[in-house]
């Protein structure tokens, strides 16, 4: 099978579950390959070997390439491999390339889609997809509800199987009693879906409060450079930048008090039974997701509050300066969170891959997205497969040159609509307001 990954991020959920499931799916009759996107700006597969050097994996090169020739640069390397599934990993020309090869090779791969987001753009996509996938593997519950009730997916053609999480590896050490609390953030720096500026507001909130805490912020991405400079007089906050996954079960996870999870959205939130089976206690945003996903149960497995509300979280981290409080919580957490285990996972992927073998091929052709913006090659009246020739032996010669129009290796297609995107936002919030009431009412 032939894993079709982005390389922008090196280390998070997406990266810890290609991990464990190259390691763990060759003991169920599965071999694996990644394939590693590469290009000139955001997608490095070089640097991520070197934080992923046991992955079996070959590159694919898209510098200098437009969204067709990035396209036929992963039918090259379905070709190569010659996969019974492709399973495209935040690589959308992934799923454009299967899709593709299955209107002309018989013998094409089962496509498979394993939804990691809650966005409506990829939601959108999936919908647009539906016609070529074979089957879709959800780590979320939400997602799982909306292709088969709102985006016309055979319910035998999905199937819910959450995330798992390694056990702990390093026991807790005494905490001191007049110790401040220990808050942990841990995941990408980005400002809009892990919505980690809130760190800003939040720790100024716990300082009017005069609590007593520090606070350790782990990953990188594009807000690092603003919460570098928003807390660079805080002696309370430290920033350690990307960090080995074995480094937060190392020191992280066994050290904190409680973990911070401020997002928008979140599929599953591996970070969550991660923590919580280490004794952390989650205080986290009801994000999109988080009352049909049930991983956390307020008041009992951790603490929530409204998303982008700095001062009730704030208030929740406060309650834990209350010891006894604290450890019934993180009591309760590890408890709930024993649930996740990688084994239980990827028993269920291979019984997922097992059944999609079972189901006919689907077959019938997708929308393609609208052309992006003409180069010149275009405006020549040159065809698509020359232009991918061309701009291959360009790479060659001269290096490459930057293609006409969008983005490279992009998560989602960005063709979808406002109209579209509100009413899928919409859909979610019914699927996780029926969840809440279904919480009340047990």
């Amino acid at each position: 099978m032939l894993f079709v990954a982005a390389t922008a991020a090196k280390v998070g959920g997406v990266e810890s579950w290609t991990d464990r499931a190259v390691e763990r799916l060759p003991s169920l009759g599965f071999d694996p390959v990644v394939a590693l996107v590469h290009g000139q700006q955001t997608h490095d597969a070089y640097a991520y070997r070197e934080h992923h050097p046991d992955l079996p994996s070959i590159v694919v090169d898209g510098r200098g390439l437009g969204r067709d020739s990035r396209v036929r640069a992963v039918q090259r390397a379905i070709g190569r491999t010659k996969p019974a599934f492709v399973v495209p990993l935040g690589v959308y020309d992934a799923f454009l390339a299967a899709a593709r090869l299955k209107q002309t090779d018989a013998s094409a791969p089962r496509l498979v889609a394993r939804t990691q987001s809650n966005f409506p753009e990829m939601m959108a996509d999936l919908a647009d997809l539906q016609p070529a996938v074979d089957v879709a593997i959800c780590n979320g519950r939400m997602a799982k509800t909306l292709l088969t009730t709102r985006l016309g997916y055979d319910p035998a053609r999905v199937r819910y199987v959450p995330n798992g999480c390694d056990a702990p590896t390093h026991s807790r050490p005494p905490r001191s009693p007049d110790a401040p609390l220990r808050l942990l953030f841990a995941g990408r720096l980005s400002p809009s879906d892990k919505r980690c500026g809130d760190l800003v507001p939040l720790v100024a909130a716990l300082h009017r409060r005069e609590v007593r805490f520090t606070l350790d912020v782990v990953g990188d991405g594009p807000a690092r450079a603003e919460l570098d400079a928003a807390f660079a007089s805080d002696p309370v906050v430290t920033l350690h930048g990307r960090q080995p996954h074995a480094a937060l079960y190392e020191r992280f996870y066994p050290q904190a008090d409680a973990l911070l999870l401020l997002s928008e959205s979140e599929s599953f939130g591996i970070v969550l039974p991660e923590a919580m089976q280490n004794g952390v206690v989650p205080i986290c945003s009801e994000y999109r997701g988080f009352f049909t996903e049930r991983i956390v149960e307020p008041e009992r497995t951790g603490l929530t509050f409204p998303v982008g509300d700095a001062e009730r979280a704030a208030e929740q981290v406060a309650r834990l300066q209350d010891d006894d409080d604290r450890e019934s919580l993180a009591a309760a957490a590890r408890k709930a969170a024993a649930r996740y285990s990688w084994d239980r996972c990827l028993t269920d992927w291979a019984a997922a891959l097992r059944h999609a073998e079972t189901l006919t091929p689907q077959v019938d052709a997708v929308p393609e997205p609208a052309p992006l913006e003409s180069g010149r090659l275009t405006r020549l009246g040159i065809g698509d497969a020359p232009q991918d020739r061309l701009r291959r032996l360009r790479r060659v010669l001269f290096g490459p040159a930057v293609p006409p129009g969008g983005e490279e290796w992009p998560f989602w297609s960005r063709r979808h609509g406002e109209a579209r995107l509100d009413e899928l936002r919409g859909a979610m919030q019914t699927i996780d307001a029926s969840a809440v009431q279904e919480t009340v009412a047990a």
